[in-house]
């Protein structure tokens, strides 16, 4: 029996050793690539982490505490050598890897009879290669910032793994250890906190009725850190569940009825990935793009639950999914999807489709069938992950693929263009820039960024053209009430233009209509410093007076 367990530790150490190496080497390609889009504000920019103070980091960004730290260890180690932050994010993914498998294993027994478990195709032994080797995963690993979900996700499946042992055993060691990561989860990204909502549905699917009240109760130290987490949110922030985007509530369920269908066929079907997804906008839920879309991904729901042997692990799977998925479904962002996002909940999916193809591994008249689609399968991922992060290799390349897959999205042109410009091919992003402002003359980054290319240039004229439009833009969102683009738009006239009166004027304008006063007296201060007989703006300071404080 002894010997028997050795041989089945030696045998998964192996396994998850070849898989390592697999997924070390994959990733390598991409190890010089630049900082990504994001990766500038959050990393290249971001003063808080270039020293080890942790009241300093705690302070830059209390809810992703854990986060900053660890990009301040980056920093403190390999300063800005985006290496060294590919290297941490790796070696998180192959931790997670192995975390899944260990999390699988000890589901496996109260999902399927012990008669059931045949190695080494075990659903663990699936979906650790499935999630491993998966081309989705690349976005959340390759792009340095995504490392808010790979880490959440480094904290939640050992959060995970210790709950059911403390259900087994029933030893609070085990519930501590729990609650510890739980937190830990937590402070790296909010999506940490959704742990909490999937505790129940395990605890019913490990323990039925027995013990039902007993095992409830002890989930009370993870209420009250959910509790303790959204009141010092709220505290701190003032709205615990704001996302700081603004959409038309109906809309964003009409995109997000359209986008169901495809999250899913993204995490089963990795084709065509993109760091941008287009979607045009529905007028109403029959239109095909929501209702078909949502009835289709219903129906993939209710066909799986349907056929499956036992239908108890399914439903707890699409479960793990949804509810790591929710804060995106639920609350508006500036995407409508991305990969990053699916990391965790992908976990759920994957570990769905190995529960199916080990169910027809077990059918004598299936089983080499199972085989082949498992290899064919992990194959067929390994080279398109291999792509995907040469896709990666530079800011060129990813957004030239991605301009080729949202061709009709304003914002991949204008990143496309910095790109461009970045690596110093100013006449092509120009082109971008411009092509942007075809599609929608309202996208004030592309002006903002057509200037700066024609400043480059010497085109003065042109530059002087394109921030007297950004003067446009900003006019254009006070009237749709989207003070954040109009702020942004004259801030960047401000930019080329710092003399100009209209920029400053309107900044006031907009200031004191949001009720920051200071702000707003600062402006009319700077614009009467170049024209103090402005009447319009003396008026405006004579109303909110000239003292200092926000009134």
């Amino acid at each position: 029996m002894i010997t028997e367990s050795l041989e089945f530790v030696r045998r998964k150490s192996v396994f998850l050793a070849i898989l390592a190496i697999i997924v070390f080497l994959i990733y390598s390609i991409s190890l010089d690539a630049p900082f990504h889009y994001d990766d500038e504000r959050v990393i290249y920019k971001d003063k808080s982490i270039r020293s080890l103070d942790i009241q300093d980091i705690f302070k830059a960004n209390p809810f992703r505490f854990l986060l900053t730290l660890s990009f301040a260890l980056n920093y403190h180690f390999s300063a800005l050598s985006t290496s060294g932050y590919r290297i941490v994010n790796i070696l998180i993914h192959i931790a997670n890897v192995i975390f899944l498998y260990l999390l699988i294993l000890k589901l496996q027994p109260h999902l399927l009879k012990e008669y059931e478990i045949k190695e080494p195709a075990s659903p663990a032994f699936l979906c650790s290669i499935f999630f491993a080797l998966s081309p989705v995963m690349v976005e959340s690993v390759t792009y340095i910032s995504s490392r808010s979900e790979i880490l959440c996700a480094f904290f939640i499946f050992p959060s995970f793994y210790f709950l059911i042992c403390f259900l087994e055993k029933e030893k609070n060691l085990y519930l501590a250890a729990s609650v510890f990561f739980y937190i830990a989860a937590t402070l790296t990204k909010e999506r940490g906190a959704m742990l909490f909502f999937l505790l129940p549905v395990a605890v019913f699917c490990i323990n039925g009725t027995k013990k039902l009240k007993q095992s409830f109760l002890s989930l009370a130290p993870f209420l009250v850190m959910a509790c303790v987490y959204m009141f010092y949110r709220k505290y701190a922030r003032g709205d615990s569940l704001s996302t700081g985007f603004v959409t038309d509530s109906y809309l964003h369920f009409l995109l997000q009825a359209e986008a169901s269908l495809k999250n899913f066929r993204t995490v089963l079907l990795p084709v065509n990935l993109s760091i941008f997804y287009w979607f045009f906008n529905p007028q109403s839920f029959f239109e095909f793009s929501a209702s078909g879309h949502l009835l289709l991904f219903v129906f993939s729901i209710f066909f799986s639950i349907l056929i499956a042997p036992k239908k108890i692990w399914v439903i707890f799977f699409w479960c793990w999914y949804f509810i790591f998925l929710s804060p995106n479904i639920i609350f508006p962002f500036q995407d409508i999807m991305a990969d990053r996002w699916l990391y965790l909940p992908s976990a759920g999916i994957y570990s769905i489709f190995s529960f199916f193809v080990y169910w027809l591994f077990r059918k004598e008249q299936f089983s080499k069938t199972a085989v082949i689609i498992a290899v064919i399968i992990s194959f067929c991922f390994v080279g398109m992950t291999i792509d995907r992060n040469r896709v990666w290799k530079s800011g060129v390349t990813l957004w030239e693929d991605t301009v080729k897959k949202a061709f009709l999205s304003p914002r991949t042109h204008n990143n496309y263009g910095v790109a461009l410009a970045t690596s110093g091919k100013i006449k092509e992003s120009i082109r971008e820039f411009q092509i942007s402002l075809e599609i929608n003359k309202w996208y004030s980054p592309a002006w903002s960024n057509l200037a700066k290319a024609y400043r480059t240039e010497g085109n003065e004229e042109e530059m002087l053209k394109a921030t007297s439009a950004l003067v446009d833009c900003g006019e254009y969102y006070v009237k749709q009430g989207a003070y954040k683009e109009a702020v942004m738009s004259y801030n960047s006239v401000l930019e080329y233009v710092p003399d100009s009166i209209a920029a400053m004027g309107n900044l006031a304008t907009i200031y004191i209509i949001i009720g920051n006063n200071d702000l707003g007296r600062k402006y009319l201060m700077k614009l009467l410093e170049i024209a103090p007989d402005n009447k319009a703006a003396r008026e405006m300071l004579s109303r909110i007076g000239e003292g200092n404080g926000t009134d």
